[in-house]
């Protein structure tokens, strides 16, 4: 079967999938026989579902929704979600990023801090902890979401990470720091570049076609990028429980991340003005990991950052690393990855998709 044209697919956005209008028409009714909206709603998506409803429908769902929590369920690092018109969707978390753009008319995003009302040209980056919902209720407004697993973002950006701005910051905490519960908002307008590159996101992942992980890849650097270029200087941090804590944190991560060839958790502390056990706790509490741990995971994401550069040798990137031998980085990089350097340096030459290991001991 041959794919629509990018153009039959913007075109499409803006139709009522008849999932949308079977869902608005429950919406307006009363609740019946003790039966609530939500339950029908999602009775009628159970069965057309199964009748394939739109250009956007997938063989699979790329997320799971248990009791307020969403998690992957797609093997791709990134991912583009339509959300559908008249669809409640309950206040949940999340284990991945979230972006919500407002590609016309509007979207109510609900949380903690209140109701946010997001306009026209909105690109608003959720971390995971925030605690929040999203409802379009009206015919015209189209919203696309995307989900990025925090470690894809970490790895494939770290360099968009080491500048200092506000963005970096949000990303630092973001990543690190497990009680974060903002939101970064860009106003972007009428920027037809951010749109597009949505908008094209949001086209490749419905054609799937081959390639598409890298495609993405490169199309979230872009969008990322011009984020940065066009409209950083007006990005709105929105956090619902303030960020004196989290201000401590960000010179701390940048100077871990900065320094890692020399960093130790003594000359941290005498930079800082703690000791070494007020310092411990400090990014024990925020980052859920002791700082051995974390010192280990930037050093082992670095070195997979500089196994793309086939003129380094792996002695070269031991010293640039800050690995005191080779043994320590192969054991570092195994750890962390599962694989061998060299493993994962041949992986990068083919299709072969080379994915973090979650971890979570302190």
């Amino acid at each position: 079967m041959d794919h629509v044209s990018l153009e039959e697919f913007e075109t499409g956005l803006h139709e009522l999938t008849p999932l949308e209008a079977k869902c608005k028409a429950l919406s307006g009714r009363r609740r019946a026989s003790g039966q609530g909206i939500a339950t029908m709603i999602a009775q009628a998506k159970r069965e057309l579902v199964a009748e394939g409803y739109s250009i956007y429908a997938r063989p699979y769902e790329p997320v799971d929704i248990r009791d307020g929590f969403i998690t992957y369920t797609d093997n791709s690092e990134i991912t583009a979600i339509y959300q559908s018109r008249y669809l409640p969707v309950y206040e949940h978390t999340h284990d991945f990023i979230e972006a919500i753009f407002v590609y016309e008319g509007h979207c109510d995003l609900i949380t903690d801090e209140g109701t946010i009302k997001l306009a026209k040209g909105d690109f608003c980056i959720v971390s995971p902890s925030c605690r929040h919902d999203h409802n379009v209720m009206d015919d015209t407004s189209v919203i696309l979401l995307l989900a990025i697993k925090c470690d894809t973002f970490n790895s494939s950006l770290l360099g968009l990470l080491e500048h200092q701005d506000v963005f970096s910051d949000f990303f630092l905490t973001t990543l690190y720091d497990t009680r974060v519960k903002n939101s970064l908002l860009f106003r972007t307008g009428d920027d037809r570049q951010i749109a597009d590159t949505i908008l094209e996101m949001h086209y490749e992942r419905s054609i799937n076609a081959d390639l598409c992980s890298q495609m993405l890849g490169s199309l979230l650097t872009r969008l990322l990028v011009l984020l940065l270029r066009n409209h950083q200087d007006h990005a709105e941090v929105l956090d619902p429980i303030g960020s004196g804590s989290n201000a401590r944190l960000i010179p701390i991560l940048r100077d871990i991340q900065g320094n890692l060839k020399d960093t130790t958790l003594n000359s941290l502390a005498d930079k800082f003005g703690h000791s070494i056990s007020s310092l411990s706790r400090l990014i024990k509490n925020h980052t859920g990991k002791t700082y051995k741990t974390l010192v280990r995971e930037l050093r082992a994401k670095l070195t997979a950052k500089l196994l793309g550069n086939p003129r380094l040798s792996i002695v070269d990137i031991v010293d640039m690393a800050g690995y005191c031998d080779v043994s320590h980085l192969y054991k570092d990089f195994r750890w962390f990855y599962q694989i061998t350097p060299g493993q994962f340096r041949k992986g990068l030459g083919g299709d072969q998709q080379l994915r973090l290991s979650a971890r979570t001991e302190g």
